[in-house]
């Protein structure tokens, strides 16, 4: 190993580059995906607020995923309503699952919102984001209701 080599792997520039890589590597792998599979599960993946915007983006008139896992995804209230508007378009999708991020009330109800709009999704789950049980109620009442109804 040369020794500017050894400099460059112990500095924080490779620390730097590395994250990057990573980050526009995880990027072109969900682009990918998006367009070929009806299951989409990026479930611990840390999204940005460009990543969960492109994915709505895309979504709106997707035509082939049916479901998507994005738990533990770092999703906050702000996201909710990208995910909003996405689901007020989407005909496809019919399971997301959104648990275990911190969406909140105010992003609990901007959904509940879009699902008034378009109700093709069976199910939705909110679980472990903060959100009260006034809301939690209607998200589990709504799948049962899709799914028994």
């Amino acid at each position: 190993m040369f020794t500017s080599q050894e400099k460059y792997i112990n500095s924080s520039d490779f620390q730097h580059d590395q994250f990057f890589l990573t980050q526009e590597w995880r990027r072109l792998n969900i682009i990918d995906k998006l367009g070929y599979v009806e299951y989409l599960d990026l479930s611990s993946e840390i999204l940005e607020y460009e990543d969960i915007k492109y994915i709505c983006k895309k979504l709106k008139s997707n035509k082939k995923i049916e479901s998507l896992y994005l738990s533990n995804c770092n999703i906050y209230c702000q996201h909710s309503f990208l995910i909003a508007e996405m689901i007020k378009f989407n005909k496809v999708l019919n399971d997301l699952d959104l648990s275990n991020n911190f969406i909140r009330d105010e992003g609990a109800k901007v959904i509940i919102e879009s699902l008034k709009v378009n109700n093709t999704l069976d199910t939705i789950w909110l679980n472990d984001n903060y959100i009260s049980d006034e809301y939690i109620d209607f998200f589990n009442n709504y799948n049962k209701g899709k799914l028994n109804g």
